[in-house]
């Protein structure tokens, strides 16, 4: 029998929160994610990016516990360390889906930035309210594309008092009708947007009679995305 005296010992020497001898700590609870990500392609601190995956424990799982790692993937020589940065994505929502479904929402950090795609591996690690961990058992591929930006605007001049329409195209834009504003600054009027594409855009322009000489950035906006053509106008 030991006495009560060493007991006292014993259990002031063990660390609070550690495990008895002959206990076991709860398995990580290995979640199913789908095999891309929703959009396939993302901009730093612009797109917003979903996941849904399956098998997470019940309960309540707030954002700021799950944890979304973005690593870039290998090429075709895998002994090739990629020279790109890891990068822990802003995890903003969430939601509850059916059965063990959930909707994983984030966003890349807005300070990275790459001048080509460059494509991702994406992980999920957490814990539920209850404390139970989980952790994906695979990484869907996730493309992070560069910055948006505008190459061209045709025609790229007219004189004072002209009415005309213009194209723009850019490079790594969303352009999307109804949503996407064109400016030309800082007196030049746009009307009729018309959007051929994720990429290209067409618009009415006006110039001003009395529109003073030299060149005029042209930009566009759609949502939070900005792209910019200095003098391109």
């Amino acid at each position: 029998m030991v006495p009560l005296r060493l007991l006292l010992v014993l259990s002031l020497l063990t660390p609070f929160g550690t495990v008895a001898q002959g206990q076991s700590t709860p398995p990580v609870i290995s979640i199913n994610l789908s095999p891309t990500t929703a959009p396939r392609y993302a901009q730093p601190g612009v797109t917003v990016v979903t996941l849904v995956g399956s098998n997470f424990p019940s309960g309540d799982i707030r954002p700021a516990d799950v944890a979304v790692r973005l690593e870039p993937a290998r090429m075709s020589d895998p002994t090739v360390e990629p020279s790109n940065p890891a990068i822990n994505g802003v995890v903003t929502a969430i939601q509850n889906l059916t059965g063990t479904s959930r909707r994983v929402t984030f966003q890349i950090p807005p300070q990275y930035t790459f001048t080509s795609p460059i494509p991702y591996l994406v992980s999920v690690s957490g814990k539920s309210s209850a404390g139970v961990e989980f952790r994906s058992a695979n990484r869907p591929s996730l493309t992070i594309n560069p910055p948006a930006k505008l190459v061209s605007v045709t025609p790229s001049s007219a004189p004072a008092g002209a009415r005309l329409r213009i194209k723009i195209v850019g490079s790594y834009t969303n352009f999307l009708q109804g949503v996407t504003r064109i400016i030309l600054e800082p007196d030049i009027s746009v009307a009729n947007i018309v959007i051929q594409d994720a990429m290209t855009a067409l618009a009415d322009i006006t110039l001003p009679i009395g529109a003073a000489d030299g060149p005029r950035d042209v930009i566009t906006r759609t949502g939070v995305q900005e792209a910019r053509l200095p003098a391109g106008f």
